[in-house]
């Protein structure tokens, strides 16, 4: 298995694609955003598993 480094000049257009865009989330109440060239990686929601004789 290889791995494809992209090229300087496609590195350069995806970055001035991403550039002003933003990511925007939801906690609780609160709405919150950042900029998508400073994301480093997104972990989707889980669901949560009840275990039992825990208290809620």
């Amino acid at each position: 298995m290889t791995a494809e480094l992209a090229s300087p000049v496609e590195t350069t257009a995806t970055t001035a694609a991403l550039a002003g865009q933003d990511l925007t989330f939801t906690l609780q109440i609160e709405s919150y955003g950042i900029e998508v060239l400073k994301v480093r990686e997104i972990i989707r929601h889980l669901a949560i598993t009840a275990v039992p004789q825990m208290p809620d």
